[in-house]
């Protein structure tokens, strides 16, 4: 935990109280809360999260995780196709 900490000070310390441009990161939560002009996860983390959602049997979840995996697995397509 103090560890985290030290890390969001040095984060702060280099974006400054607000950061105007975009974030791009893992899914670290030393960058949760930042604020931002906007974020950008990573893709293989979401991907990963959206898994462990469809495994919760919750109101519209299966349908929202299959959607969204339907579509980061379509970005990576896409990305292999133009490499």
């Amino acid at each position: 935990m103090l560890r985290t900490l030290a890390l969001r000070a040095e984060l702060e310390t280099m974006l400054g109280n607000e950061f105007a441009g975009v974030l791009s990161s893992d899914d670290f939560s030393v960058y949760n809360g930042v604020i931002v002009g906007a974020q950008q996860k990573c893709l293989a983390h979401l991907r990963r999260h959206f898994k462990k959602v469809l495994q919760i049997s919750h109101g519209n979840n299966t349908v929202v995780a299959e959607a969204f995996l339907e579509l980061i697995d379509e970005a990576f397509r896409q990305h292999r196709l133009r490499a």
